[in-house]
């Protein structure tokens, strides 16, 4: 009796167990809310031999499309957030009171691994280059960075996660912009000041009172004329659901309250179907100027109100920032670039396409023999231009030293000297680039001169011959 208990309980565990594969027939699980791209199933054959890892893959193909996967997650998320008060999701933290933070910004957060002196120095340099140069084209230029949700709203975070250091990119970033003439907004500040939510609880991004108050304060930096709906109360509906909520509980997300205003009408230029799209167009009868901004996530929330200000808009999420052939084809009158806390290191990893800026230097040049590299040819982002990149040998200069290049001829006549854009490179962060418009390059061979700042010298770090005319 006992052994024919046994059997029917193991018969009835084995058919439970065996309901996800079984439903795949049916019901196999073909999308996802989670940030990552689902696995294909797998070939015994790979080219001409065999697929030595089918095992694997077949087993991460079940792992991503069994049955009911979407509601058994978020069955599993629901205790485990309720009974222990933490995510079973890599990406999000469960906080306080049904707040949950995307797990990207805890670094921030804590101040752990935060970027060195001379990479914040590489974005500062960068991002004054970028304004310089939308500047010298006699257009207006506007910088923002906006704060991750628990930069503003910690204290809904969860009680063990422990700062390391009061520093973090974000304010050793606000410190360098101070000592700079850059355009910039400083959101958290801004945000701290207001004493209503403006984050949604469940999503990682603003709510659109938040959407609102940034696009009202980005355009006041320029006195940019806009309508403000100060005047215009908006709708609240209890119907967002939010990102996070959505990686957590696929099936069981429950909405959230947001608001809803009554836009200036616009229309889409581009063949939009979500403003995730990378390129996207509008125009409107309601502005003069034309608008170029650079945008990730949070600036989704911020096109309906931008469109509404601007005669003819575009936003791109395209990194590198291709800003010269952008601004040719925009025909942008300001130019606005908004980037999230957690992803300031984008402006020192991923350097602008921006043709080279000139530039006049002066002081007692001396040579010296370094490790320094470079590498020159035509960039893979355009092929409209030549790629000039290296890695200084940091003992040679200055931490806070700007990196020039001068092109010099066959006669020892000095051509042209350009400031470069610096790099973070395989996590060194003394690399440099510089873009020259292959049309413009009207030499064949040229001596390379790198150089970078030491005290009372300017060190030139690396020179080597160059033949343009391959370009």
């Amino acid at each position: 009796m006992n052994k024919n208990k046994s059997l029917v309980y193991i018969i009835i565990c084995f058919f439970i167990c065996s309901i996800p594969l079984i439903g795949m027939i049916n019901n196999k699980t073909d999308v996802t809310t989670e940030k990552k791209e689902l696995s294909k199933f797998p070939s015994i054959k790979k080219e001409e031999s065999i697929n030595i890892r089918y095992l694997p893959e077949l087993g991460d193909y079940f792992t991503d499309h069994f049955a009911y996967r979407q509601e058994l997650v978020s069955l599993n998320s629901y205790l485990y957030t309720n009974l222990f008060n933490v995510s079973n999701t890599d990406n999000v933290i469960a906080g306080r009171n049904n707040w949950l933070y995307y797990k990207d910004s805890l670094k921030d957060y804590i101040g752990k691994d935060i970027m060195s002196d001379r990479a914040i120095f590489n974005v500062i340099n960068n991002i004054a280059m970028m304004q310089q140069y939308v500047q010298n084209k006699n257009k207006e230029f506007i910088f923002t960075i906006v704060p991750n949700k628990n930069s503003l709203y910690y204290e809904n975070m969860p009680y063990y996660y422990k700062k390391v250091s009061n520093d973090n990119n974000l304010s050793n970033l606000n410190k360098e912009i101070k000592r700079q003439n850059i355009n910039y907004v400083d959101l958290k500040s801004i945000f701290e000041k207001n004493k209503n939510i403006l984050y949604l609880k469940r999503d990682s991004h603003w709510n659109n009172k938040g959407a609102l108050l940034a696009y009202n304060s980005i355009l006041n930096k320029k006195n940019i004329k806009h309508y403000y709906y100060d005047g215009n109360e908006p709708n609240k509906q209890n119907d967002y659901i939010g990102d996070l909520n959505l990686m957590v509980y696929p099936k069981f997300s429950v909405p959230e309250e947001n608001y809803y205003y009554d836009y200036k009408q616009y229309k889409y230029v581009t063949d939009t179907k979500s403003v995730e799209e990378p390129i996207i167009k509008t125009k409107s009868s309601y502005g003069k100027n034309n608008l170029l901004m650079y945008r990730d996530s949070f600036g989704n929330t911020l096109i309906p109100f931008m469109s509404g200000a601007f005669k003819n808009a575009t936003y791109s999420k395209l990194v590198p920032y291709n800003i010269t052939e952008d601004l040719k084809s925009s025909k942008a009158d300001v130019v606005i670039i908004e980037k999230v806390e957690r992803n300031i290191d984008e402006f020192s990893n991923m350097p602008p396409i921006i043709e080279g800026l000139k530039f006049n230097i002066r002081g007692k040049e001396r040579e010296v023999y370094t490790n320094t590299t470079l590498e020159c040819s035509l960039s893979e982002e355009n092929r409209n231009y030549i790629k000039i990149s290296g890695i200084i040998d940091k003992d040679w200069i200055d931490s806070n030293s700007e990196i020039y290049i001068r092109i010099t001829n066959e006669d020892n006549q000095k051509l042209n000297v350009y400031k470069t854009f610096l790099s973070t490179v395989n996590n060194n962060d003394y690399g440099f680039t510089l873009y020259l418009d292959k049309s413009k390059v009207n030499y064949e061979n040229a001596f390379i001169e790198v150089m970078g700042k030491q005290k009372k010298y300017l060190n030139i770090l690396y020179e080597d011959a160059i033949g343009f005319d391959k370009f």
